[in-house]
This record gives structure tokens, sequence and C-alpha cells, in this order.
């Protein structure tokens, strides 16, 4: 489970990096993350649910769907994660060039300040994990061991559909698209640390309450078709 995150992890973070540093068009950046985030979410949804990333980690955690435990090694894989992804860029860039671009740490831009930063990662935060944990389903979380997502292909392509447009739209103002992972390694890396408190903060005042809001709003749906399967079932027995 924690190397499956470590690798999803580190492998969106460093692209992520690699991306920015290389200047590409905006397009082909979108496209690019977000191919590469559904790949990487697709081989390791099945043996570690955070998506590579932390605040909707957290959010799972809030409606009960990870445990205490869990959350925490999780958590501290994708930190350490990011973290060696941004230092990796060490390797390939000159250090010129990852402080002109601040290691690849987000940054509101001109047309927006701190407030309204922090208000559009609430945006994201909370509309990625209402649809993640719509396309996953009002059913239960599947019953397998480890398992969280009830249609683990679908939320990772989900996922990385996401990343490429809440890129386009939200990166010029926000910065950071709603994940944590993508700020905290850069942030470590080059000492860029204005601006966390957005990508923490925003992110996980969005996730937590869309998450909350979603379990609440399924949960009848789930025991309406549970008191509509007992009886079929006394029914079958009895017969």
């Amino acid at each position: 489970m924690l190397f499956a995150e470590a690798v999803a992890t580190f492998t969106i973070v460093w692209s992520s990096l690699m991306l920015t540093f290389a200047k590409v068009d905006p397009l082909a950046h979108a496209l690019g993350l977000g191919g590469i985030t559904a790949a990487a979410l697709l081989a390791s949804i099945r043996r570690s649910p955070g998506l590579a990333n932390p605040a909707v980690t957290i959010a799972l955690a809030a409606i009960g769907r990870l445990g205490p435990l869990r959350l925490l090694l999780l958590v501290g894989v994708q930190v350490l994660a990011s973290i060696a992804a941004a230092a990796l860029s060490y390797g390939f860039f000159l250090p010129e060039i990852l402080y002109r671009d601040r290691f690849g740490a987000p940054m509101w831009g001109d047309y927006a300040g701190p407030f309204q930063a922090t208000l559009l990662e609430m945006f994201l935060g909370a509309l990625f994990m209402w649809t993640l944990l719509t396309a996953s389903g009002s059913e239960a979380p599947s019953p397998l061991p480890g398992q969280v997502w009830r249609r683990p292909r679908l939320v990772a392509l989900v996922a990385g559909a996401m990343t490429a447009g809440f890129w386009l739209l939200g990166r010029p103002v926000g910065g950071c698209i709603a994940n944590p992972a993508l700020a905290i390694g850069p942030a470590v890396a080059g000492r860029f640390w204005d601006g966390q408190f957005i990508y923490w903060i925003g992110s996980l005042l969005g996730t937590i309450p869309a998450a909350i809001l979603a379990n609440v709003l399924y949960r009848p749906a789930l025991s309406e078709k549970g008191s509509q399967d007992a009886p079929s079932s006394r029914t079958d027995r009895s017969e």
C-alpha cells in the first residue's frame, strides 16, 4: 500500500515539476499532467486509495473510510515522496533555473491575492472530492481488504481528467489545483514557504465538507436499499 502511494505521488509531482521547468505550452502541460496522473492512479488505486493527494486522503478519513493509522502513514508517504521528487530536480536542471521558477512551488497569480486563491482552492477541492465520490458510486465501499473506492478505475480516470482541467482553469489564479502534494515538496526543497497555508487549509476546507455532505446525502439511499433487500432475503429463506 505505502509503496504504491509513494510511487504514484512521486510520479505525479516529478512530472508536474518537469513540465513546469520545461515551459511547455499550457494545453500540453495540462494534458500531460492529467494523463500522467490518470496512469499513475490506475496503477496504484487498487493497492492504495489516497490518490496521491493529502487533501483527499484526509477527507476520506473524515468520513470513516480510512482509519487513523492508515491516514498518518499515507499522508506521511505522500509528503516524503513529494519532497523526494522536488529534490531530484537538482539532478536535471541548473540551480539558477530552479530558483528562477521557485523550484516549481505554486504561487497565486497576478489576477488574485491570497484570499481569492484560498477561495479557489476551496472550490476546486470541494468539486474534486464530490466528483470522485459520485464517480465511485453511492454504494458502500467495496468489502475487499484495503479497498475504499467502489469503482477505482473510473475514479482514477476522472481524477486525471479533472487535474488537467483544473490546471488550465485554476493554476493562473490559485496555483496548486487542490493537491497539497504539489506544493509541499518544492517548498521544502527550495525553501519557498509563502502560500503554503493556501494549498493545505484551502484544499482541506473544500474536500472535507464535500466528503461529509456526499456521505450524508448518499447514506439514506443505502438505508432504503438495505430495508428493501431485507424482506426479500427473509422470503427466500422461508421458501
